[in-house]
């Protein structure tokens, strides 16, 4: 969260997958700088008990938000940080079910901020994206090439982000955990 010089009201975050355990320290840190947060996650793989009582806890699978609800849930809202996803070895979710949340809610999500004139949306992909996972160290300039639907649906959720951006004047970015 930044502020500009006087008097202002403080920002407020949505943060998908905020009860996580990078999302909690997410949360943490923006509560800090003073913002209003809304923590929204499932619980299936988090701990919604650790999300502190000073942020809005909203338990709902972002795959079954609906796009009427999304516009709710940005209004107002200026940075999104999309941390949600299905994981890649996570027992019992299906390849229909890793799609429905890491593609579709993905562009729900990122269609509801654009339309909601948010001012950053940050986008958590992952290393799968890249294919290779080591030994060797992987470089940004790399092609990306998953080999993984998991490493699909994440490098997908990027070409969301870029493609809604040359459509809107959404301002996004990516970090490949």
């Amino acid at each position: 969260c930044v502020y500009e010089p006087g008097p202002r009201s403080p920002v407020k975050a949505l943060v998908t997958g905020g009860a996580g355990f990078i999302g909690r320290a997410l949360v943490s840190s923006l509560l800090e700088k003073d913002c209003d947060v809304i923590v929204i996650d499932s619980g299936d793989t988090s701990d919604l008990n650790a999300v502190p009582s000073s942020a809005e806890l909203v338990e709902r699978d972002i795959g079954k938000i609906g796009e009427l609800e999304w516009t709710r849930l940005m209004g107002g809202v200026e940075r999104v940080f999309h941390l949600a996803a299905r994981k890649y070895n996570t027992p019992g979710v299906t390849p229909s079910q890793l799609l429905e949340t890491n593609v579709n809610a993905t562009w729900k999500i990122a269609e509801a901020a654009a339309s909601a004139r948010v001012e950053r949306f940050v986008f958590t992909s992952s290393l799968y994206a890249y294919g290779a996972l080591g030994p060797e160290a992987m470089r940004e300039s790399d092609v990306p090439a998953p080999t993984t639907l998991y490493g699909a649906s994440k490098l997908m959720g990027e070409h969301i982000l870029r493609t809604l951006s040359t459509s809107s004047n959404l301002k996004w970015s990516c970090a490949r955990l």
